[in-house]
């Protein structure tokens, strides 16, 4: 009997995403699993035959149900009651107190919440008779597992995600040493990419070597994709995986309304670029807050005007799915899109995520399509300071723009975005949940992931891959090791020679992004989805989740007959 910890729910995506698939594998495959997390809707999780909940610090459980399931294993979801969740990004507009962001948490909090999970935790490993279990994560779950192992001699792995480890471990000493502590004491540690294994490396310099150390304890899996969820659409048949989207949001709280885009629009065209040549950032700071007060976790309130505007059938579809940072180097698919639209007018671009980006976003949009180039040189200038996660500019749109600028050709960019983009040519979808992108996805022909920072292993990837939409991305890091693993397929699976896997990568310098979209997604295009059943093969037999549980099953087996208490 395995476990599986996790210190969070299991809707979205990344490690969430991971802790989801990897669960309902096992009991499709018949296993029975114990699932420690932070979920507070077990019942809609199908597989879920039990959920308990632990109210005291004492580990006391309280069944809140028990059933039968389609599956043949079993999973019992176990949560303990906390009085504040730490995450590793500061939460999002419209956020409860009850989220906090990890490095604020005082000494004493850190121990309140480690203790409150180690307790319950304890009993199940005692109580179920686990014989190894899994933690996801660097810190904090990861020394709640050391202490169990401790106290009970169960062996556990650790599995690091990149958010952890960059947004707290590098920048607080304290979360650094728990780490440091719970990475010496596991007996396993998974790695989903070169670039995690890297980045444990640099930061962990005194773990690495020795018998014990991270080199030999640490074991390569990879993230993956549902592919009895995300399937090939045909064209003909991509209106009906639109309704199915619109399924999917169907009485589900709602977002932003189109009438805080509207207000936003009419705050930019006040400004005027005849009086005001250099829009300040108080101006546009302005504009942008005419749009808020949404809670961005949900669809937009017009969700389905929106995708109703497309002949799904007829357009050519580039999409980007993710969280609207400009780490993830969104800006750059706004930027390309003049440049691409001169070659493929009636490109459609739907950009599904939420994140404080999008009116920035929304407003380069606006810009270029009125042919508003100070406004548009502005919000370029210091989109990083307006999203307030960042200071100063976009680097590649002011990269793009510089490039053009210095072969003389900035004046052409401008006259061609006036000329071909229209705000309806770009999509916000505000955010989706797996349920809607899965019948979004097939419905789209290139996705484009140009992040600015290291990936570990970008689930989105593989998902892509499984709908028969050609992925590209930025060619470095965890990324990389994606991408890689999408041209060997598409080579050996689909006969591609080396122009047609050429447009999977981008380079990653700001200079360069940008003008590789506009190069690589007509080229793309040109394959006319030829690379759409390559592109399901290599996700079938590379990307299941159930041959990675059964690969983490395995690993974690092998661990069963130790007793190493450090």
């Amino acid at each position: 009997m395995i476990g599986l910890v996790h210190g969070y729910g299991l809707s979205g995506s990344g490690s969430n995403l991971w802790t989801r698939s990897v669960a309902e594998a096992f009991t499709y495959e018949g296993k029975s699993v114990h699932l420690f997390c932070q979920e507070t809707d077990p019942e809609g999780l199908p597989f879920v035959s039990e959920a308990r909940v632990y109210r005291d610090a004492e580990g006391t459980p309280e069944t809140l149900f028990s059933r039968s399931t389609d599956y043949d294993g079993a999973c019992v979801l176990h949560r303990p009651e906390l009085e504040r969740l730490p995450v590793f990004v500061r939460p999002p507009r419209g956020a409860s107190d009850y989220l906090a962001y990890m490095p604020d948490f005082t000494d004493e909090e850190v121990e309140t919440y480690l203790a409150r999970n180690t307790q319950p935790l304890r009993r199940v490993v005692e109580d179920e008779g686990l014989e190894a279990f899994h933690v996801n994560h660097t810190v904090l779950m990861s020394e709640v597992g050391r202490r169990v192992h401790e106290a009970t001699g169960v062996p556990f792995a650790v599995m690091p995600h990149g958010s952890a480890i960059e947004y707290v471990v590098r920048r607080d000493e304290r979360f650094q040493k728990i780490g440091a502590g719970a990475l010496a004491s596991a007996q396993r540690v998974f790695v989903l990419s070169n670039e995690i294994q890297d980045r444990l490396r640099e930061v962990f310099p005194d773990l690495v070597g020795g018998p014990d150390g991270l080199t030999d304890k640490m074991r390569s899996t990879r993230s993956g994709v549902n592919t009895r969820q995300f399937a090939l659409v045909e064209r003909s048949e991509r209106p009906a995986s639109v309704e199915r989207i619109k399924a999917a949001v169907e009485g589900a709280e709602r977002g932003k309304t189109p009438g805080q885009t509207r207000r936003m629009r009419e705050h930019l065209r006040e400004i005027d670029d005849e009086t005001d040549a250099e829009p300040s950032i108080e101006r546009l700071q302005e504009a942008l807050d005419a749009a808020d007060g949404y809670d961005e976790r949900r669809p937009d309130t017009d969700l389905e005007a929106t995708l109703d505007g497309v002949d799904w059938t007829e357009a050519e579809v580039v999409t980007f799915v993710g969280r609207l940072i400009s780490y993830k180097g969104i800006s750059s698919i706004v930027a390309a899109l003049p440049l691409i639209l001169r070659a493929r007018p009636d490109v459609r671009v739907v950009l599904a995520g939420a994140g404080p980006l999008r009116e920035v976003l929304e407003a380069l949009v606006f810009a270029l399509a009125e042919g508003r180039r100070d406004l548009a040189r502005a919000l370029a200038g210091s989109g990083g300071t307006l999203e307030g996660e960042n200071e100063g500019a976009l680097d590649t749109v002011t990269g793009l723009f510089d490039a053009l600028e210095e072969k003389g050709t900035l004046a052409d960019y401008f006259i061609t975005a006036e000329t071909h983009l229209r705000p309806e040519t770009v999509l916000f979808t505000g955010y989706l949940e797996h349920d809607a992108l899965c019948h979004l996805f097939p419905c789209c022909d290139v996705a484009v992931f140009p992040s600015r920072v290291a990936e570990g292993a970008p689930l989105v990837v593989p998902e892509a891959m499984a709908s028969g939409c050609y992925p590209m991305g930025t060619n470095f890091a965890g990324m990389k090791d994606s991408l890689d693993a999408v041209e060997e397929g598409l080579r050996s699976e689909g006969g591609f020679d080396e122009e047609e896997v050429a447009p999977l990568r981008l380079r990653p310098e700001p200079a360069h992004t940008a003008r590789d979209i506009a190069a690589n997604v007509p080229r793309a295009l040109d394959l006319g989805g030829r690379q759409r059943p390559a592109l399901r093969r290599v996700a079938d037999e590379r990307f299941s989740w159930r041959g990675i549980a059964e690969s983490l099953g395995d690993e974690l087996a092998s661990l069963c007959s130790l007793d190493r208490r450090s």
